[in-house]
């Protein structure tokens, strides 16, 4: 039987496909990776953005300085309970912004719902609220502090980020208010665009035990 011949043309085609075969396979590799970069950037960029604007929010006319709405005895001066009209009007507030999940905002019901019964069942003291410091926190649950930097100039690092919903946390920009400062706070997507669905400053919890 005669030996079959190949031709240099054929050798450099069979070349050619071996090559543009193995960019292809390195292609197909690295695409996934930088996709998965670039969402997990354009995702922070925008969680940046939002946990800025509801802090922004937070403390505008507008927004909410959390419960600060008591009914008051006339002739003690003692909180009798909370306003639960104001509470109501809070809670449309918060819906309304558009920068919070359905959970939290219920959260914040709760929490209100709590501090009502605990006042009414005398589970605290009598205190004055015109005078004396709340019973259930003395800072701003937005940054859980009295005295703060530049809400806007903040820094954000990702605890723990999924395609629908992230764990973060976020600090001061400027050196006097960072140092050993961090504030948590949980986020989710809803109808495709992220909502703050938890924050440290108004964890049920906290907000509801007596300091």
């Amino acid at each position: 039987l005669s030996q079959m011949k190949t031709s240099p043309l054929t050798l450099l085609v069979c070349l050619a496909l071996c090559v543009n075969s193995t960019d292809f396979k390195v292609t197909a590799q690295t695409t996934p990776k930088n996709q998965f970069e670039k969402t997990v950037s354009n995702d922070k960029a925008q969680i940046e953005k939002l946990i800025k604007s509801v802090n922004s929010w937070g403390g505008s006319a507008n927004g909410s300085y959390g419960i600060t709405y008591y009914t008051i005895d006339k002739k003690t001066g003692n909180c009798t309970g909370i306003d639960r009209k104001k509470h109501q009007l809070e809670l449309v507030k918060f819906k309304k912004s558009g920068y919070f999940s359905a959970a939290f905002v219920e959260n914040y019901n709760q929490i209100g719902v709590k501090q009502d019964q605990l006042i009414k069942t005398k589970k605290i003291p009598a205190w004055k609220p015109s005078e004396e410091v709340n019973p259930f926190r003395n800072s701003s649950p937005w940054c859980n502090c009295q005295d703060g930097g530049d809400m806007k100039k903040i820094k954000i690092k990702i605890i723990a980020l999924e395609q629908n919903k992230g764990h973060l946390s976020w600090t001061w920009s400027e050196p006097d208010y960072s140092k050993g400062f961090e504030y948590h706070f949980k986020v989710v997507k809803e109808n495709g665009k992220w909502k703050i669905a938890y924050l440290e400053g108004f964890d049920f919890k906290s907000n509801t035990r007596i300091e």
